[in-house]
């Protein structure tokens, strides 16, 4: 079973990383999961169930880099967690995550390091 797991992205400009269903029972967080999951100032992004190859947990928004398929974002499309080339900016060629997860590094993510995008 998939553990559920969120991280929030402020457009204030940062990452908050302890977000998950399981606040919701802590009496201490309650408010703070509430204003972070129904506030239009944070998008939340679902954390994929697998890891790279250096064990660190993939999240939707991530870019990783492999040696066969060079930089890659992880986007949820059709009810499956997929990673597209950064440079398919028409989403017409993409993989399954599962299937690259193991062999690919996170380097960053969408908000966090918009500058990896534009370096392609």
């Amino acid at each position: 079973m998939r553990e559920i797991k969120f991280r929030a992205w402020d457009s204030k400009g940062w990452m908050r990383t302890d977000f998950s269903p399981s606040m919701i029972y802590d009496v201490l967080n309650i408010t703070a999961f509430d204003l972070i999951w129904n506030s239009p100032d944070f998008v939340k992004m679902q954390y994929t169930g697998l890891k790279d190859r250096n064990g660190k947990e993939i999240y939707e928004g991530d870019i990783l880099r492999d040696d066969e398929t060079g930089l890659n974002l992880v986007v949820w499309d059709n009810g499956a967690y997929w990673i597209r080339p950064v440079y398919d900016v028409v989403d017409t060629y993409m993989e399954y995550l599962s299937d690259y997860n193991e062999v690919c590094e996170i380097i960053g993510n969408i908000y966090e390091n918009p500058e990896l995008l534009s370096d392609v």
